[in-house]
């Protein structure tokens, strides 16, 4: 049985087709289907929502396959403290991301004296940290595949200072140089 999807929600097609075990399903006549506006056609799941690769998955059994679609554009936001975040790809003019379209931004501006102690995005209310202790430009990618929903960026920041050490009389190994982010030590 073929199933399609309607703005991303599964309706039922009512066509079956009739098939010999072991056909390859890109070989089975599929009907082709096109996502509603704002949607974006993914392609064929089993019922067990498992993507269908139609140049090698064989049909084995009876099955009902649907076509899934998911929504096309979700919001990014970006809130920063003491430095700039900037899109490099990825998200259009209306600060809208797309599925399956990577986005890349930037974590810039970082003032002499501070130091990155985090860079947080969300998608689809998942916590992700990316990196901490960047004191320069730095350049993060959220995989298109697994934008299916709102992204958040959060960039917190700490001002930290030098702490040079010098030999005197003695031989010193190792850096000779630390940081230490207010309250943290380094």
């Amino acid at each position: 049985t073929i199933a399609e999807a309607v703005n991303g929600i599964y309706a039922e097609h009512n066509e079956t087709i009739t098939v010999d075990t072991g056909a390859v399903y890109g070989e089975i006549g599929l009907p082709e289907f096109t996502a509603n506006e704002n949607y974006t056609a993914v392609g064929w799941y089993t019922s067990d929502d498992t993507l269908i690769d139609l140049e090698n998955d064989t049909v084995t059994d009876d099955v009902t396959i649907y076509a899934k679609a998911v929504e096309s554009k979700y919001s990014f936001n970006a809130d920063a403290e003491n430095c700039d975040i900037s899109v490099v790809s990825g998200v259009d003019d209306d600060g809208n991301a797309q599925y399956n379209t990577d986005v890349v931004f930037e974590v810039t501006d970082v003032p002499d004296g501070f130091v990155i102690t985090g860079v947080y995005y969300t998608v689809n209310d998942g916590d992700v940290t990316s990196a901490t202790n960047i004191t320069g430009t730095a350049q993060y990618t959220i995989e298109g595949s697994k934008i299916t929903g709102e992204i958040n960026v959060t960039v917190t920041s700490q001002p930290y200072h030098t702490v040079t050490f010098e030999a005197g009389n003695s031989t010193l190994s190792g850096s000779t140089t630390a940081y230490v982010i207010d309250g943290v030590g380094g």
